[in-house]
């Protein structure tokens, strides 16, 4: 499930987005360019991103997997970053059922999950496969 570097690209893990931008840029640019020989990348949905939260860990609270060999300049064919700010939050595709302009978000480092505004900007991890 996705990817995330550190070297100033569209991978980087320092780049947020606003929830709208998530799809538009960050989702548009691996499909129109085809990344990984794919054109079928996505934002996951809320279920998903907290499959990936490790709640026996924190600074992230992420599985390893999804935070091994970060370094500068790492790309995402030797790295596997997660952001490193205190708030590690992510956008999810599911937005909130109860108040439309909001959508759920991931975070990362306290392992809350929550809905915010879709006009905050925050991290986003693409998948693909599946719904």
């Amino acid at each position: 499930m996705g990817e995330a570097s550190d070297d100033g690209s569209i991978h980087d893990k320092d780049n947020v987005y606003t929830w709208d931008e998530a799809f538009a840029v960050k989702v548009g640019s691996l499909n129109d360019g085809g990344f990984a020989g794919h054109a079928d990348w996505r934002v996951p949905n809320r279920f998903e991103l907290e499959s990936l939260m490790n709640l026996g860990t924190n600074n992230p609270a992420v599985t390893p997997a999804f935070d091994t060999a970060c370094a500068d300049g790492c790309t995402v064919l030797t790295c596997s970053c997660t952001a490193t700010t205190f708030d590690r939050v992510y956008w999810s595709s599911t937005a909130s059922a109860g108040f439309p302009p909001w959508a759920w978000r991931v975070d990362f480092n306290s392992g809350d999950v929550i809905s915010a505004s879709k006009g905050s900007s925050f991290y986003v991890r693409a998948v693909r496969g599946g719904s």
